[in-house]
Parts: C-alpha cells; structure tokens; sequence
C-alpha cells in the first residue's frame, strides 16, 4: 500500500525507480527493509499494471492513468495510509535525504570558474554523484510540504525546512538544482517559504 501510495504521490512530479522508492522508504524505520530488490519484485508482480520505463534508468510507470485513479479511491477509502500521510512521509523523508547527501563541490568539479554548459561529461558527474533521490527531494520537498496538511497545523514542519534554509545546506541545495539546470525551481520554492513563514510569524 505504501509502495503504491508513493507511486501516486510522486507521478505528477517524476516517477521514481524502484531503487528511489527504496530510499525514501528507508528513511522510516517502519520500512527500513524495504530495498531496492524488494521494491521491483513487488512492482513486478503488478506487471499488469505498473512497468519499467528502461528509457528513463527504469522508472516505474502505470500503464494507464486509470490505475492511478484507482490507487487514489484506495488511498482515500481502502488503504490503511491515506494521501495526507503520504506527503507527509514524503516531506520527511526529503529532508532525511537531504540532510544526508547534500555537500560541498557534491559532483567533485575542479574548476569553479566554468559555466555547467563548459564542464565536460556533466551529465555523468550528475548521474555518478546526485543520487536519483537527491534529486527528486531537492526539487518537490515543497510540493509534498504543501500537500502534507502540516502547513499552519504542525510546527514540526517549520523545523526542518528553517534547518535547510539558515545553513550552509542552502548554498549545497542550490548547487545541485544550479547543476540540474532547475535554480527557476528553486526560486519558486523560496518565494513559497518566504509567504508561508511571513503568513505563520504575523499570525503569532
């Protein structure tokens, strides 16, 4: 159920293999067992539904958006995890990711002073150095925050995302969006905490 709810959360913003999935589930002692392996067999019993796109470094995609629509109904009437939960599953586990993988210099460049467009074989310092997760968590740690019901409910939401935003964190979550071509994303995000944290401090 959660596997397939992560699925759903996540296809609107970019399907995930099952190796990501494994990642963010391990980042919840609930799931720690989950790996990579234990993931594709599951999503490979569901061969019917759900497939390996190998064009896209095998992300697990459905098969018909109709699939999707039944996962929802499941999420909302059948499963035990809800969507909310979900999001806020996701949140976390970003910031976990986030927290754990983001550095100095992550793709190891020796020279600073080049554009990304001049550095040569980027795309597979990227693919060697920015875990698929990293990635995804970097872009749509909001989008699940904003989907999460934490937003002017629950204080544990603001912790996290002041943590990132007031360290040297930040400069190394800019890097990578800068090095994925997505620092637009990133300004995006920061105008969203900036009207949320304004909205919580002058309601306080």
């Amino acid at each position: 159920q959660v596997i397939l709810g992560i699925i759903y959360v996540s296809a609107g913003n970019r399907p995930l293999s099952a190796s990501a999935i494994s990642a963010f589930l391990q980042t919840d002692k609930r799931f720690e067992d989950w790996d990579g392996a234990s993931v594709q067999n599951m999503t490979r019993a569901l061969h019917a539904v759900l497939y390996e796109d190998n064009s896209m470094h095998g992300v697990i995609r459905v098969s018909h958006l109709s699939f999707l629509e039944f996962i929802e109904k499941k999420l909302q009437h059948g499963f035990q995890i809800k969507i909310q939960p979900l999001h806020q599953l996701m949140f976390n586990s970003c910031f976990t990711i986030m927290r754990d993988e983001l550095k100095f210099n992550i793709c190891g460049l020796k020279d600073s002073h080049r554009l990304n467009k001049d550095v040569p074989n980027l795309h597979e310092l990227i693919s060697d150095h920015i875990s698929e997760a990293l990635q995804y968590s970097s872009l749509f740690w909001s989008t699940h925050l904003s989907k999460s019901g934490l937003l002017g409910a629950d204080e544990s939401a603001k912790a996290p995302v002041s943590e990132l935003l007031t360290s040297t964190k930040a400069l190394f979550w800019l890097e990578v969006l800068s090095l994925i071509n997505a620092t637009d994303q990133g300004v995006d995000i920061l105008q969203e905490c900036a009207a949320f944290f304004t909205v919580k401090f002058t309601q306080s």
